[in-house]
């Protein structure tokens, strides 16, 4: 089955819900989406309780890098 995004690259730099959430459908839709993630990773990774099944739900579907965006070697380079 085609996919309308097939072939296209998102880099997504957010956290909390409405971030995650346009991540995961750009993912469904079948665009290749690289979250960028603090060097300590994503704070919900290590939520609990009720709010466990955060991470894995809105992240499904994408690829996890860490970088620091506040160290001295902070650039961010992106290639198609």
């Amino acid at each position: 089955m085609h996919k309308p995004l097939s072939g296209n690259r998102v880099v997504a730099m957010s956290h909390i819900v409405m971030g995650p959430s346009a991540g995961m459908l750009l993912a469904f839709l079948g665009a290749e989406v690289i979250k960028v993630e603090p060097p300590e990773y994503d704070k919900t990774r290590h939520v609990t309780g009720m709010g466990s099944e955060f991470y894995p739900t809105f992240n499904r579907g994408k690829k996890s890098v860490p970088h620091d965006v506040k160290g001295p070697n902070s650039l961010l380079l992106c290639t198609t």
